[in-house]
């Protein structure tokens, strides 16, 4: 198979294919050949695309704006009990930003109305929040889309007890795609065992895909990792082992000081395609890692496929428990979950008692994957095609919707389908005469049968006069 570059930007390059020279009308592949294929282009780069847009955005600088309270309690402004400082500027919202919130709240701080778009990719929610919690009193993130009459809640667990630092956090909204929404900050207290309270600054909602630096040592900060429940910070440590591992930063749960009693948070990362380099290749977790617990105290690292639920991973010494002694590297096996798409979580758990300096995590990187790298969201058109040519398909990873390109130096008969790993088809794009030129093909990640295509690795063919071609996709939900 003859390979060529076409530069796109200065220090990045797509890979393009030519193959063998057919006339006529081509057959569908067939899923042996579809086998072959798949084991001819496992070495191949693995070329992403990386489009970030930003829909909504709120620091609460200006005051509350059109954002309303339900029954009370929240408050936009300058704290003067809770967080040391915001996360950034002056102002942020806050059940009560000058006192303990108070007994039996039921409240929510709702956002304007939000157009989320349909044709960008993934749609994540992202904020950042202190909060410290009585017993039973609880945070949840939740999404209206019929302007406040019913509400429902959109993050996978609680927040509860105390986060002692502000950290990030990110909310999947991508299943509401299209529609106009709000988005509200919900907070529930007993009647016993109140607290500072719940604060709120920075809250954006973005779109474009999301991708793993591989490998990843937190030197340009947290990034698209998120903690599912406080504690987790990125930065430069100042207690605990007094360093990071390389460099200046690391992830850590508290970098300035012992974690809180009752902690129950993962640090996580960003959705991460495990496409291996060539077929059999294994692939390794690799990270480096500090830890001193208290008693009853331990960290685990676990793994989500396909956002699916958590589960722990094969780490030899997991879970950890008292103290490490100084900078180890860690390990686990992850050839079992090659060609899907996993998240990667450090969950740190804690009693009511005997607090310690924590967990610190830093060097992290996985063995035995293609690159994902970024690129223009679309490939530059070719003006005066000279061969014929299929372009990597943008965005990739897709959720679900993507773009196809290729280019035909003259009018042919085409055939572009897609297939799953399997070598059976899914969807057939273009059956019959395109011109000579440029084009672009958009997929919306259906079946043949109307059916939402699951996530995981996908083959497009194409075949047309001049050009038997076959790239890979990811789609990621």
């Amino acid at each position: 198979m003859e390979i060529e570059s076409l530069t796109v930007l200065i220090g990045l390059r797509k890979r393009l294919t030519g193959g063998a020279a057919m006339t006529g009308r081509s057959l569908r592949l067939v899923p042996l050949v579809l086998t072959l294929v798949m084991m001819s282009l496992a070495a191949a780069p693995f070329v992403s695309v990386a489009r970030a847009d930003t829909v909504f955005d709120e620091d609460w600088e200006s005051g509350i704006g059109n954002w309303y309270v339900t029954n009370g309690v929240w408050q936009v402004g300058v704290p003067t009990v809770g967080p040391d400082a915001v996360t950034s500027g002056v102002q942020c919202a806050g059940t009560v930003l000058d006192g303990d919130y108070p007994p039996n709240s039921d409240t929510r701080l709702v956002s304007p109305r939000i157009t989320l778009p349909s044709d960008r990719g993934t749609i994540r929610l992202k904020f950042w929040h202190w909060f410290s919690l009585g017993s039973s009193d609880v945070g949840y993130v939740q999404i209206s889309t019929d302007n406040g009459s019913t509400w429902t809640t959109v993050t996978d667990v609680p927040y509860d007890n105390t986060s002692l630092v502000w950290t990030q956090a990110c909310v999947d909204l991508s299943a509401y795609a299209g529609e106009s929404v709000r988005v509200a900050f919900y907070f529930a207290s007993s009647s016993m065992y109140e607290s500072s309270g719940w604060y709120i600054d920075d809250v954006s909602i973005v779109t474009g895909q999301v991708f793993f630096e591989n490998p990843e040592d937190f030197e340009s900060g947290v990034g698209d990792w998120c903690a599912d429940n406080g504690q987790w910070q990125v930065g430069i440590p100042t207690s605990g082992p007094g360093g990071a591992h390389t460099g200046d930063g690391c992830a850590a749960t508290v970098l300035d000081g012992n974690y809180p009693p009752n902690a129950n948070s993962r640090l996580i990362s960003t959705p991460i395609a495990l496409i291996r380099t060539e077929p059999g290749a294994y692939v390794d977790l690799f990270f480096w890692h500090w830890f001193s617990f208290g008693s009853s105290d331990q960290g685990r690292p676990q793994i989500s496929v396909d956002g699916g639920i958590w589960r722990d991973l094969a780490v030899p010494g997991s879970p950890f428990t008292g103290t490490s002694g100084g900078w180890t590297q860690g390990y686990a096996d992850l050839t079992a979950y090659a060609d899907s798409v996993v998240q990667i979580g450090f969950y740190f758990t804690s009693s009511s008692m005997y607090e310690s300096s924590g967990w610190y995590i830093d060097d992290l990187r996985i063995e035995g994957i293609v690159p994902q790298t970024g690129v223009p969201e679309h490939p530059e058109p070719v003006d005066d095609p000279i061969s014929a040519r299929l372009f990597q398909n943008s965005p990739n990873p897709c959720n679900p919707s993507t773009t196809i390109g290729f280019a035909l130096p003259a009018s042919s008969e085409v055939v572009l389908s897609i297939y799953n790993a399997r070598g059976q088809l899914v969807r057939t794009l273009v059956d019959g005469v395109k011109d000579g030129g440029y084009h672009e093909i958009f997929w919306d990640g259906m079946c043949e049968d109307g059916r939402a295509a699951a996530s995981g690795v996908y083959l497009y063919c194409i075949r047309a006069e001049g050009i038997h071609d076959t790239r890979r996709l990811v789609l990621l939900k």
